[in-house]
């Protein structure tokens, strides 16, 4: 899967997740996501940063 589509795929899965954005800060998204680091590739990893990112910055 290329980079793009792996930051679409996470960004989906991520706003149909059932988390409220509005109410969990940014941060304590980003800390667990860094705690789950070392299961995922590193370019999976940066596409769900982003994505998180993207979620926050809209």
């Amino acid at each position: 899967m290329e980079r793009n589509n792996i930051h679409e795929y996470a960004k989906a899965k991520l706003l149909n997740s059932g988390i409220d954005f509005f109410s969990v800060p940014k941060k304590d998204i980003l800390a667990t996501c860094k705690a789950y680091r070392k299961n995922l590739s590193k370019d999976t990893y940066n596409a769900v940063v982003k994505a998180i990112n993207d979620i926050y910055n809209k």
